[in-house]
Formats: C-alpha cells, structure tokens, sequence
C-alpha cells in the first residue's frame, strides 16, 4: 500500500513537471495530515495526564495508613499517661496499637487526626495530643453542674515514618465511655 502511494505521487510530480504540488493534486492529504497532528498533539497530552495519574496520592483502601479506634468503659488515667481506645474499628497499615494508645505512623505525609473524649458526670477531664513528646493541642472540660460534657480536637500533622501520635491526659482524671462509645481517636493519611 505504501509502495502504490509512492508510485502515485511520483506520477503525479512527472505529469505536473513542478506546476503543481502533490498537496494540489491530493487536497485530502492536507485534511489527513492535520488529523494526524492533532493525533499527535493528543497522544502528548494523554501521556502527560498519564504521568499525572501515575504520580497520584490518590487514596488506596491496601496502602492508606487508616485508623479509628474507641474506648469502650470508663478509663482511669494518670498524668501523661496514653489513653488506650480498647476497641479498634478500622487500622489499615497497622498504625494505632490498642495496648499502648499510640498511633505510629506508617509512612510519611499530612494525617487528619481526630479524636473526641467525654468527662465522668460533673468533673473536670484534660487531656492532650501529642506528636511524639511535643503537645500539639488540648481539650479541657470543665462542667458548671454534674453533667457529662465532650470535647473534639481535628489537626493536620505532618508526620515523618515512625512518629508517634497519642492522646494522653494531663492529670489523673477519668475518661468515661461505656457501651454507647463516646470516646474515640481517628486518623488517616490524607496526602504523601
């Protein structure tokens, strides 16, 4: 086939003896050869999106560090000691060990980390967050009348592999959570 259309224009140079080019006497070639550019500056652009999509943080239910972990009785805490959510909901990548209350983190990035704690009926409950020893935020509650109260902390940490994230109290207070679950920490990997 290549052959015929070479054979082609090559007769079609000798009848016109330089007149007329071969674009004049195939005028589909223009239109041709336009849609094969544009072909090509399609392909550029879909490698390019490929390339994209290759280097993509998307999320992946396998590889994304995830963990959501509750307390499910009334905990009694010293200072600085670690709350330990007992039960563990979701640990993708097997960050957040139950026995410690520390969350480790499996690979580098920006972590959403969440967690929510309720008071015994009418005290007082400090407690903090803590990447590794350094105390990034805290939640204090401290009821008017003998009611139960929650507080919520949600930061975006930075973290390094093997940095290690906690909730610890800042005195000796009772972090309550019965069969209802009012007591939990969260987190996942939101980008590399």
């Amino acid at each position: 086939m290549q052959s015929q259309c070479l054979l082609l224009c090559f007769l079609a140079l000798v009848i016109c003896q330089g007149t007329e080019t071969v674009l004049d006497l195939f005028p589909e070639y223009k239109i041709v050869q336009r849609k094969i550019d544009a072909l090509e500056n399609d392909n550029k652009a879909l490698k390019v999106e490929i390339a994209q999509i290759k280097d993509c943080q998307c999320s992946n239910r396998k590889t994304t560090p995830v963990f959501s972990s509750v307390l499910t009785h009334p905990l009694n805490v010293t200072s600085n000691a670690a709350i330990k959510f007992n039960r563990v909901i979701v640990n993708i990548k097997d960050g957040y060990d139950p026995t410690s209350g520390i969350f480790t983190a499996p690979s580098k990035g920006v972590y959403h980390i969440s967690s929510t704690v309720m008071n015994s009926n009418g005290k007082k409950l400090a407690v903090s967050l803590y990447l590794n020893d350094v105390k990034i935020t805290s939640i204090y509650l401290n009821p008017a009348s003998k009611t139960f109260e929650m507080g919520t902390t949600n930061m975006m940490l930075d973290l390094k592999e093997g940095d290690k994230v906690t909730m610890r109290s800042r005195g000796s207070y009772t972090v309550h959570s019965n069969q209802n679950v009012y007591s939990s920490f969260s987190g996942y990997l939101i980008m590399n």
